[in-house]
């Protein structure tokens, strides 16, 4: 055998089976990593569902707030009329009272 023969053999012998090893090291991680990205991938889907879910029931809620602030602003312009009404019932009731 010559120099280059022994050298293959050496490198056939001690190296092939390493990188076989380190290859298949390598396939494993790669594969965990693409479960760790399925698995997080899923996680934010689920939160991003749940954020979906708050937000539907803020927009409800702001809804249903602004319906009742028109409801309320409403009655305040009709009591404000009222009042006004009475005061100006008052003072004129209080014009036309005979002078003792």
């Amino acid at each position: 055998m010559g120099v280059v023969e022994d050298v293959r053999s050496v490198l056939q012998d001690f190296l092939a089976p390493q990188l076989r090893e380190l290859r298949v090291r390598i396939d494993a991680l790669e594969n965990q990593q693409k479960e760790f990205r399925s698995d997080v991938k899923e996680r934010f889907d689920d939160v991003n569902k749940r954020f979906d879910s708050v937000d539907a029931r803020f927009e409800k809620l702001e809804s249903k707030l602004a319906e009742r602030h028109e409801q309320l602003v409403t009655e305040i312009r009709r009591t404000a009329t009222i009042h006004d009404l009475v005061e100006r019932v008052a003072r004129l009731e209080a014009e036309r009272r005979p002078a003792h």
